[in-house]
């Protein structure tokens, strides 16, 4: 049977990696931090995390606050101004740029 992390496998990767807990320490701005994801990481990678962020918010519509807070309850988007649709759309943004 398949765990519920395995719906969003590179959104797990990128949240768990590198915005985790001392996300701080891989840049100091939200567009540091995911511009560390794209150098590391493969350009098929960076497409399907921005698809499984698609995917987090078409499937969780009016419940995604609390499926985030619920997956990635350590990392809080509010905090930074951000609602998690824009959140995820900011990220998108960068990675794609």
């Amino acid at each position: 049977m398949a765990k519920e992390s395995d719906a969003y496998p590179e959104l797990d990767v990128f949240m768990e990696g590198w915005f985790h807990q001392d996300w701080g320490a891989s840049g100091e701005t939200v567009e540091d931090v995911a511009l560390d994801y794209k150098r590391v990481v493969r350009p098929m990678r960076v497409i399907q995390v921005c698809a499984e962020m698609d995917q987090f918010i078409a499937q969780n519509d009016a419940a995604v606050d609390s499926a985030f807070e619920q997956r990635w309850g350590w990392f809080r988007p509010a905090g930074l101004g951000y609602t998690i649709p824009e959140f995820f759309q900011e990220l998108k943004r960068i990675l794609r740029s």
